[in-house]
């Protein structure tokens, strides 16, 4: 008998998530640091410096309240993969110093841990 998947989701701020599955926790669309031309009505709730070790960053889109990288520079491993959807946004993750950058194809399968894939 097959045991059933471990799943957490930690909500960080709109829109971004910490997602655990298993032995792989992901963040998505990262944003870690408040402007004043975006506010919001909700305090971040999680600090960069508070997050677990990461299988993958994944980015919905580039605007600038979804990923917001340079936080993360120095914090987390620069070879984490980085899911992006369009090349601007593999420019950003290398500016920050990112190595393992994949533009994400539609159907596409990507392996990010022993058990855990992203579509």
């Amino acid at each position: 008998m097959s045991s059933s998947p471990h799943l957490s989701v930690t909500r960080i701020i709109n829109p971004c998530a910490l997602i655990s599955v298993d032995d792989a926790t992901v963040l998505t669309d990262p944003f870690f640091t408040a402007l004043r031309r975006i506010p919001m009505n909700e305090p971040i709730g999680t600090r960069v410096d508070q997050l677990p070790p990461l299988a993958a960053i994944l980015g919905g889109h580039g605007a600038f309240d979804h990923w917001q990288l340079a936080p993360l520079r120095g914090r987390v491993e620069p070879s984490v993969p980085v899911l992006v959807s369009h090349e601007r946004m593999g420019g950003r993750a290398a500016k920050v110093g990112f190595t393992d950058i994949r533009r994400s194809v539609d159907g596409e399968r990507v392996d990010i841990s022993p058990t855990v894939s992203v579509t």
